[in-house]
Parts: C-alpha cells; structure tokens; sequence
C-alpha cells in the first residue's frame, strides 16, 4: 500500500497481501513470547525432559525490542485515523455472546442510534446511489407477509449494515465510486439472529399489555425464534430471496429494497429505495421504545400514513386490496368467511388463496391500526378504527 492509499480495517487484517499486516502478526506474537518470559522471575528455573534444572537467559536485543513498538504503534495510529475518518461507527453487539438477555434486544438498531452515525450529508448519507423499487405485482402482498414490523425490523438492520460498510464516512458520506454494500446473506443472517434474540423480550412485551387488557395484534408474531424452521420461514417471508434473477421477500416486494443487475445478472449486494431509507429511520413506538406501544400502538400515526401512501403510489395492487376490504367491512362483509367468500365470488381466487390473502391484509391492517378485532362468544367480527375510517375513504369518494 501506498501512501497516498487509505487504510481500511480489512487490510490490517490482510496478512496475504499487505506486508505491514504481517509485520503486526510478528509483532504480536513477539510481544507474547516478550511479555511469557518479563513474568518469569529472574531465579525462575523449570526442568530439562532429563530433569536437569534449568534456567532461562534470553537475550532480547534492543533492535528487536524497537521493531515491536514501532510497528504496533503504527498499527494503533493507522486505527486511530480509520477511526476517525470514520467517526462514531455503528456497533451492533453479537447477540451471540449474551444468550441471556444481558443486553438491550433493540441495540444498536434504535433510531437515535443510527442518526448518531449519519452525516450532514443528504439523506444522512450522502451521494448513496438509491434503486427503484421492483416492478410491482398484479396481486397484493403475499398473505405470508403478515406483518410490517417485522419488515421494519430489517430495515434498520439493513441500516446499520450500511452505515458500518467501509464505502460509508460520516464526514463525506457515501464512496460514490465503489460497488459494494450489504450483501443479501448477511442480512439474512444478522437479521435473523438479532430478531430471534429479540423475541423473548417481544414475548414480555405482549404478556404486558394483555396483563393490562389492551388488545391488538401481538408484538412477536412474525418474530423467528432459534430453530432452522423458524430461521427460514423469517429470511423468505421478511428479508428475501432472489432466484433466477427474481427477487421474493416483503423486503423487496413492498418497494424498500433491490438488488442491482450486472451484465443481466443479478449480484448479492442490497440497496435501498428512498421510500426503504425514509420509513427505516422515521420513529417507531415499537423499536424505539417511545410513548404508544403501551397504548397497542404499533406504528405511529406519520408511519400509518406514508406507508399508506407508499402503497398507493408504489404497490397499487396492495392499496386497492386495502380499500377493499375497508368496503367490504362497512357494508357488514366483516367477518373471515364472509371475506373469503367475497374474494372467491369477486376476484376468482379458490378458497385457499382466499383465506391466506384475507389473512395476510387483516393483519397488515390491524397492525396499522385500521382495523380491530370485535369478539363476542364465538363469533369475531372486524370494523373500522378512526384512523381507518379517516384514511381510507369510501371508494365512490
């Protein structure tokens, strides 16, 4: 490396290519035999395989001695200027290492954490080369993606990834001229992890408010827990996938996120829209632990409308499923087999699309706090909240 380079974390660590990441393996691995034989005391003796006493005198000469201070003094000012280059990075704690819930579920992923490390740039994150959404399906969101929180959730994992990502600098930004960024499998795994770690807590959350008679969709459902299942039904439904160069996952599905093409292929790395970037860092009750999620809140009321308008203007099929079954309530179609048989009659679907559909849309709804559930006995019966009558206006107006 030259001097006019920039060093980055993973070429100190670069023992192959860089000959001064070498020099600091050797360095430190003298300084342990150095620091081995400085605790030995000066009449320490041990023993021969003959069992003749025996006692060390080895010379340490003071070139050697000098190659082990001024390399690893180099080593620690060449972090000291990544660092600072760098400023105040994200730092997301292996869960890993706290399998009893010693720290915090949501660290390093609340919103006051992620802004800390933006620049002044636009965006927060200056010249990031933002992709379009996707082109949206004909039929609304998969019945499988059932919650939005979860979404939200990756989101701001996503976030942190790439603001901890060597082409980020707090001071000037994003490196316009590099191509990397979040490769899918990562995401997939640190989402998944963190979220699982999260899910007992979520669980506390939910034991919480039911214990406080405040009802509404349960915080941790859409939450994975530890096992392989758990594992793969969360990183399809709620990060993505991508397969002969189609791209699956509410991730991708709801406009937050792509994956650029090269040469007609698609490669690993994920990007985010301006509407993934913009919903990831507004304030979330939930995530952020702020005044509603007591309430049942789940989104804020600002969050409610941009998705919303999100929909309206990117997902079409999602928004008009939406106001859909917004009408169908208020004309007394507001129970689950009632919607299902509207949708088989109206939309053609059988009855197990229906139902997976129906589900899928209640949920998002209820999450949202568009709708609630009313349960008298046996018979359950879904209406309209405030909001909802207020944000989705009869279709005829």
């Amino acid at each position: 490396m030259t001097d006019e380079d920039i060093w980055r974390v993973a070429d100190l660590l670069d023992y192959e290519n860089e000959p001064f990441a070498e020099d600091v393996k050797l360095a430190r691995q003298m300084l342990s035999t150095y620091s081995e034989l400085q605790s030995l005391d000066s009449g320490s003796v041990g023993f021969t395989p003959s069992g003749t006493r025996w006692s060390p005198e080895i010379r340490v000469p003071r070139q050697a001695i000098e190659f082990m201070e001024n390399t690893l003094s180099e080593w620690f000012e060449t972090i000291a200027e990544i660092e600072m280059r760098r400023g105040n990075m994200p730092y997301l704690i292996d869960r890993s290492l706290y399998p009893d819930g010693d720290i915090d579920w949501n660290q390093g992923l609340k919103r006051s954490d992620i802004e800390s490390w933006m620049s002044d740039s636009p965006y927060g994150i200056g010249e990031y080369p933002f992709m379009n959404p996707i082109k949206p399906s004909v039929e609304p969101l998969s019945g499988y993606f059932n919650r939005i929180l979860t979404v939200k959730y990756v989101l701001r994992m996503m976030a942190t990834l790439t603001l901890s990502n060597d082409s980020f600098d707090s001071k000037e930004g994003w490196d316009e001229t590099t191509d990397e960024t979040v490769k899918l499998s990562d995401l997939r795994e640190k989402s998944w992890k963190t979220a699982s770690y999260a899910k007992d807590t979520l669980l506390l959350m939910d034991k919480l408010l039911e214990s406080k008679g405040i009802e509404g969709p349960k915080i941790s459902v859409g939450f994975p827990n530890k096992d392989t299942k758990s594992k793969e039904r969360f990183v399809s439904q709620f990060v993505g996938s991508h397969r002969k160069n189609e791209l699956t996952g509410a991730l991708f599905e709801m406009g937050f996120a792509s994956i650029r093409s090269f040469m007609g292929m698609s490669t690993e790395e994920v990007w985010f829209t301006t509407f993934g970037w913009h919903f990831a860092l507004m304030e979330n009750p939930v995530l952020d632990q702020t005044e509603g999620w007591e309430k049942g809140n789940r989104f804020s009321d600002d969050e409610v409308k941009f998705l919303l308008e999100h929909f309206r203007r990117n997902v079409p099929a999602e928004w008009d499923f939406i106001l859909s079954i917004a009408e169908m309530i208020r004309k007394g179609i507001n129970e689950s087999l009632a919607i299902n048989g509207y949708l088989i009659e109206h939309r053609g679907w059988n009855a197990n699309k229906a139902s997976v559909y129906r589900t899928g849309v209640i949920g998002r709804m209820q999450e949202m706090g568009l709708i609630q559930r009313i349960k008298s006995g046996t018979k359950v019966e879904f209406v309209l909240t405030e909001s909802g009558e207020s944000l989705l206006k009869p279709i005829s107006d």
